[in-house]
């Protein structure tokens, strides 16, 4: 029986060269999470009841694991991106400043794994999708400490992921929440509580 020597030589070349970047990942996956826990160890300082703005120094860029992942990545932030699409104003945003919001959804462009962005910083729901990354849904979320009295449940599952919003379920919470509604002259309830799609979404890969 003919044995072909070149083909076998080639394949386990082939494997050779996988097996040698799956380590390559596995170390810099460990180097990534090393450098994450050392900075964690760091003690920082929240300043945000004081001022708008503060200095910071950078003591790491942790790559992204974005960039090397084949899974779908969902990105958790504090602060949401401000409407890139819209003309730029001037005025004050609560959100990611203009430029670097740009500069954020550029990555969702670049990056395929990334399957959504989502932040809680405005209390209110919403849902904003980007002409750069229109398959990429920014996401606010609202809170727990008043109205709606809410969190997000992600289901993830084969081929995409649901988000469920839950209101809180214990007495005292829920009834603060209601009592919360009526803020800003009336207006917080439809601000915080958003439309149905924006609480309630399924997003495939």
């Amino acid at each position: 029986m003919p044995v072909d020597i070149a083909g076998y030589e080639a394949l386990m070349e082939e494997q050779r060269l996988r097996s040698s970047a799956g380590a390559g990942a596995q170390e810099r996956v460990g180097a990534r999470q090393e450098v994450i826990r050392q900075l964690s160890e760091q003690p920082t300082e929240f300043t945000g009841y004081q001022e708008y703005e503060s200095k910071a120094r950078v003591l790491a860029v942790v790559p992204v694991a974005a960039s090397e992942s084949t899974a779908p990545v969902l990105v958790f932030g504090h602060h949401y991106v401000s409407n890139v699409d819209a003309d730029d104003d001037g005025s004050v945003s609560f959100g990611i400043n203009r430029t670097d919001s740009r500069a954020l959804v550029d990555v969702f462009a670049r990056r395929p794994a990334i399957a959504g962005y989502f932040a809680g910083h405005t209390h209110r729901n919403r849902v904003r999708r980007f002409a750069a990354a229109p398959r990429v849904p920014c996401c606010e979320v609202a809170c727990t400490k008043e109205y709606p009295g809410a969190w997000a449940e992600y289901r993830v599952h084969e081929g995409g992921y649901t988000q469920v919003m839950r209101r809180v379920t214990a007495p005292g919470a829920f009834s603060w929440a209601e009592r919360t509604r009526g803020l800003y002259a009336g207006f917080y309830r439809d601000y915080a509580l958003g439309s149905l799609e924006w609480r309630c979404f399924t997003q495939l890969f």
